[in-house]
């Protein structure tokens, strides 16, 4: 195999994507959950509240109200999975490899890491929450903007696409889990919130009308393949990113991993909204977690921490 890169260069190129996609996904459901609540009643308002950290993956989060949970989730240095937390391990990891990456990368993730551990943004948040989600959420934007302009189509490139993606794929699941889950009991502001988290309102009604029900989205966020925060689309791009990656280090040994990518994706590329939320949705998305995971597994197993051959 023919790998110009240390495996430690590569960690942190695939982590600085995966941050970014993190940071940016928790900051827009933030907003838009915190937002929607308002519009409920109370008995509604704690159960939006108990979906909203179930969708971030931190259902045994200590929280008092919406309020508390939107600090420890956008700014609490503390809480691992907070945006603020994720936006200084994305420029962590960018730090370790500033070599690799372009200087327009660099300084815009460490304008914002900067920015959302001032004091000033700690005030815009409790003074104006949808300013500060705004601001957050244009400085992601403009990272992966400027990664997507200044960077050569190389190994460092593919690696952080294939962080992206898998990341995303991931976020995805999760989200769709929660808001699929007892559909019944759900009603429009929650199939609208679900559709806003995946910046789909627009795109969806433009496609496929104003009416919200479950079919619609499952066939709109888990099996369209052309727009971005779809599961398939997202799983397009990772078998995408993830060939292009083991040709371009010419891996020969990337034929699993491709097989499992690939049934993936062919799964979502053949299957039926309704057969899917007619079937047994729990299995169906432990089973897509499951397959990540073992993708991040061989991720790992081929380029980061693989084996010297003598």
């Amino acid at each position: 195999m023919n790998n110009t890169m240390l495996s430690r260069v590569a960690d942190h190129l695939y982590w600085f994507g995966r941050y970014v996609e993190r940071a940016e996904h928790t900051a827009r459901v933030l907003n838009v959950q915190a937002h929607l609540a308002l519009e409920e009643s109370t008995e509604r308002r704690k159960r939006k509240l108990a979906d909203m950290l179930k969708a971030l993956r931190q259902p045994d989060l200590e929280v008092k109200d919406f309020e508390d949970a939107a600090y420890q989730m956008a700014l609490d240095p503390q809480n691992f999975a907070s945006v603020r937390s994720c936006v200084r391990m994305a420029r962590e990891n960018a730090r370790q490899v500033r070599e690799r990456i372009s200087s327009e990368m660099w300084t815009q993730i460490n304008r914002i890491h900067l920015s959302v551990s001032s004091s000033e943004q700690a005030e815009l948040f409790q003074n104006r929450p949808n300013q500060f989600y705004y601001e957050v959420l244009t400085e992601l934007h403009l990272v992966s903007g400027l990664t997507d302009s200044t960077v050569s189509r190389d190994q460092a490139w593919h690696f952080v696409q294939v962080g992206r993606w898998l990341e995303r794929s991931g976020l995805l699941v999760t989200l769709l889990e929660t808001y699929l889950q007892e559909s019944w009991e759900k009603n429009y502001l929650d199939w609208l919130g679900l559709l806003k988290c995946a910046t789909a309102f627009e795109a969806f009604r433009k496609t496929l009308g104003v009416e919200l029900n479950p079919i619609k989205l499952i066939d709109f966020l888990m099996l369209n393949d052309r727009f971005p925060h779809a599961l398939h689309f997202s799983l397009l791009q990772l078998r995408r990113a993830l060939s292009e990656l083991a040709s371009e280090t010419e891996n020969r040994k990337s034929k699993e991993l491709d097989r499992l990518v690939g049934k993936m994706h062919h799964d979502l590329e053949y299957a039926r909204a309704e057969e899917i939320l007619g079937g047994d949705l729990l299995e169906f998305f432990n089973r897509y977690r499951q397959d990540l995971m073992a993708v991040h597994s061989m991720v790992y197993g081929l380029y980061i921490s693989w084996e010297v051959e003598f």
